[in-house]
């Protein structure tokens, strides 16, 4: 073991610097490993033996650390071996330096193989808390070993300098980073809805020419609906009673019987379930909207996002099926 006999620094004439790993110091971790086990052991040979090297070897490295640092680091005599001063301080940070490397290439490493770590990760708020939020308790159960931070908000993040690892995007109109990929993790068909109540004063369509007589709920983003009749593209005007850029407020509106919306099938979903809304022109709708993971895709190989968003392209298509 490493004495802990402190004595007085004999600092050498031949370098002016006096500090233990300044900015003057050349010793690499090669010097540090030596040091540390010759320090350890207490002997030439055993630290030589333990290095798979020579005495020789780590003797010139030692000289050669010494003069780099300006110090002498250990004392020999005949019959004892032991640390001066320096010697002692680089010893304590040197075992610091070394552990805090080995931790560090150990979890590299596992970043290839095992999830692991903490996974940041950008969701719009209804996908989050509908479709995303209940697949968590199963995913985090096959990875014990991640952690998840489900950010919910309906913004368009910045992955990079906002510390995403993932982004959920729903509907693909927003322009992704040449720098970022797009993955497709599900495609869902719109469908045009409204709640029984609306339909017993206004009637249902049969056909979307007769979308015209309806009050209809538009989204920003989509302001003509289109629709395929007999082979042909039929676009309808819409946005005769309520124009939004928030889907839930046209849902909202779509189950207090103000009109008819035309909403991607994963934000009405339970409510068509429910008998809360009904869907119509189910024959003649063609609008389809994506759900997709964004990402940089020179983070892909680490092994908890591929794991996040494997896991997602294979359960979402089960959920919205």
């Amino acid at each position: 073991m490493a004495s802990r006999t402190r004595t007085n620094i004999d600092s050498k004439p031949t370098s002016s610097s006096s500090s233990v790993l300044g900015a003057e110091a050349t010793a690499d971790l090669n010097a540090l490993r030596e040091f540390v086990a010759l320090a350890d052991t207490g002997s030439f040979s055993r630290a030589a033996r333990d290095l798979a090297t020579t005495p020789a070897t780590i003797s010139k490295r030692l000289t050669r650390l010494e003069e780099e640092l300006g110090v002498h680091l250990v004392r020999r005599t005949t019959r004892q071996f032991g640390l001066t001063e320096a010697g002692q301080v680089l010893y304590e940070r040197a075992r610091q330096i070394l552990g805090a490397i080995h931790q560090t290439e150990h979890l590299l490493r596992s970043f290839g193989k095992t999830p692991c770590g903490r996974l940041r990760v950008s969701v719009p708020l209804y996908t989050g808390i509908m479709h995303v939020s209940p697949l968590l308790p199963e995913f985090l159960s096959i990875h014990p070993d991640l952690q998840v931070e489900l950010v919910l908000e309906n913004r368009i993040v910045d992955i990079v300098n906002e510390g995403y690892d993932i982004a959920i995007r729903v509907g693909g109109a927003d322009q992704t980073s040449p720098t970022l990929s797009r993955l497709r993790l599900v495609k869902d068909r719109s469908v045009v809805c409204g709640a029984p109540s609306y339909f017993e004063k206004n009637g249902r369509p049969r056909s979307p020419f007769d979308l015209e007589e309806h009050n209809l709920l538009r989204h920003s983003g989509l302001p003509r609906w289109p629709f395929r009749v007999n082979e042909e593209l039929v676009i309808v005007d819409a946005g005769k009673a309520l124009v939004s850029n928030d889907a839930f407020s046209l849902r909202d509106a779509a189950l207090r019987g103000t009109g008819l919306a035309y909403l991607s099938r994963y934000i009405v979903q339970t409510h068509l379930e429910r008998g809360e809304l009904v869907e119509v022109l189910s024959e003649y709708s063609t609008h389809e909207v994506s759900i997709d993971a964004v990402y940089s895709p020179s983070r892909y190989n680490a092994a908890k996002i591929r794991s996040f968003i494997d896991f997602l392209a294979e359960q979402l298509p089960k959920r919205l099926g």
